[in-house]
């Protein structure tokens, strides 16, 4: 079971491969979970996060699962969704003082484990890849160049 973010591209990454590693030299069977699902042991929840780039990312576990890829907002957009939601706990993994209201926790092994367990109809399986928030950039050399 492995965490397949959003998160750190590089730690993803790694984590993603290490499980790969696994797979091939103990046989274990791969599999994959939005890290997202792991912050909170309750069924519905909202989970922020920095996407960077002057951007932010809002994300609704329901039924332990994550329903659909996280939505991009601005600063504005994220301030007006969360005063708009008052019965369901919003949660992050980044500091994010500008939103007060937002508790902070991380994203535990274990629970990725559990939800994995309860749902096993949700599992990313391989070729396992990174939960990507935007489209991933790759930076090509100018003609003539190599």
């Amino acid at each position: 079971m492995v965490g397949l973010g959003p998160g750190s591209y590089t730690g993803t990454r790694i984590a993603i491969s290490a499980a790969i590693g696994l797979e091939a030299t103990i046989g274990a069977a791969l599999a994959g979970i939005s890290s997202l699902c792991a912050i909170s042991d309750e069924n519905d929840f909202y989970v922020i996060g920095d996407a960077k780039r002057a951007s932010f990312f809002f994300a609704k576990i329901s039924g332990g699962l994550l329903k659909s890829d996280p939505e991009l907002l601005s600063a504005d957009e994220m301030n007006k969704r969360i005063s708009s939601i008052t019965t369901i706990p919003i949660y992050t993994s980044d500091e994010l003082p500008q939103f007060a209201s937002v508790k902070r926790r991380f994203p535990s092994a274990k629970l990725l484990c559990l939800r994995a367990q309860t749902s096993p109809q949700n599992l990313a399986r391989a070729p396992l890849a990174p939960l990507y928030l935007r489209e991933p950039h790759i930076t090509t050399p100018r003609s003539g160049q190599k």
